[in-house]
């Protein structure tokens, strides 16, 4: 018996809940669409009385170029200077190398360390 009174409830005023919703969502539009077009009449009216003049010159082509340039990366010859404040970082100075001369100062500094190496080991024994 308790639950009869909340049914009937639910049953009678969901029509009439559908019905206000509509109504409202209607009215909603029907501002929204006034607003609008206050809106752009107002635009319109501003436009009317100031001109606008658009000039404007596009020139270009759409071919593609015969030639593409490709430059190597180069280092930087002379270094640009910041005056009043010292450099903190060197740069290294890159020139290219002979690969058998690298390959022989490679060994040699191998060579070099193992024989530190030996060297260690004999005097600890």
């Amino acid at each position: 018996m308790n639950n009869l009174p909340v049914r009937y409830i639910q049953t009678a005023l969901k029509p009439f809940l559908l019905f206000f919703t509509g109504l409202f969502t209607v009215l909603f539009l029907l501002s929204q669409i006034a607003y609008s077009a206050k809106v752009s009449s107002a635009e319109v009216d501003t436009a009317e009385s100031a001109p606008l003049i658009i000039q404007s010159q596009v020139k270009g082509s759409q071919e593609q170029p015969n030639v593409i340039y490709i430059m190597p990366w180069q280092g930087v010859e002379q270094i640009i200077e910041v005056k009043g404040k010292e450099r903190t970082i060197k740069l290294p100075k890159f020139s290219p190398i002979h690969p058998k001369a690298f390959k022989q100062q490679v060994q040699f500094f191998a060579n070099k360390q193992l024989a530190a190496k030996t060297e260690v080991v004999e005097i600890a024994e």
